[in-house]
């Protein structure tokens, strides 16, 4: 601690206002109407809404079948016209592509109701969601964390990592549930870039870094 204090005590007076200067302006550019926080909160609120269309399939499969097993059949069957329809409609042919969070809303319901859960017992496919991930952060060993998913394809497992492997495996993280999602797909697509494509998804990353650099209890990070 004494050193740190040696070397701000040294700092030269441009220096101090220099980096005053940054932290004023990094709080205006977060604060300020339309900033950093108001995006962040139109994006969560986005997600939310987005994210009920696909959960309202699931909750009418549940209603309309006898048992889950057929709710779980019904709802796959619904998405499956759903996505025929759409790639018709919109000439698309990658569906991952062309609506990636469409994917992940479903596959996370799959998985939930498939672990027993039943969509019509919550009111959001938030609650949903994270009930989804406490009862496959109860399933995990205590022992020893698991291994990545990534780790486990080299290791001999068969077929490419799914997006819902990468988020199960973060569910025994402490990633908050609301950028759980969001942090799967952004290590699934890492996973499978295009050859030549380093240099720009390494830029990319590193804006991402440096934007959510403020977000960042710091003091947590150095622990």
């Amino acid at each position: 601690m004494s050193n740190e204090v040696t070397m701000i005590g040294t700092l030269t007076r441009a220096a101090k206002n220099r980096a005053y200067r940054a932290i004023e302006n990094v709080h205006l550019a977060f604060y300020q109407k339309g900033g950093l926080r108001d995006m962040i909160a139109a994006v969560d609120a986005a997600q939310q809404k987005i994210s009920e269309h696909v959960f309202g399939l699931a909750v009418y499969a549940a209603k309309q079948a006898l048992n889950p097993k057929d709710a779980r059949e019904l709802f796959a069957n619904m998405c499956e016209y759903a996505e025929g329809k759409y790639k018709e409609e919109h000439a698309v042919e990658n569906l991952a592509d062309a609506l990636p969070v469409w994917r992940v809303y479903k596959s996370n319901i799959l998985r939930g109701v498939k672990l027993g859960l039943k969509p019509p017992e919550y009111e959001t496919e938030y609650d949903f969601r994270k009930a989804v991930m406490e009862k496959v952060r109860a399933q995990l060993p205590a022992s020893e964390p698991s291994a990545t998913p990534i780790e486990r394809k080299s290791e001999g497992s068969a077929g490419p990592v799914q997006l819902d492997e990468i988020e199960q495996w973060l569910g025994a993280t402490g990633v908050h549930d609301k950028l759980r999602m969001l942090l799967a797909q952004v290590i699934l697509s890492v996973e499978y870039i295009k050859r030549g494509s380093v240099p720009k998804v390494e830029a990319v990353l590193r804006r991402a870094v440096d934007e959510l650099a403020p977000s960042v209890d710091h003091r947590r990070v150095a622990a």
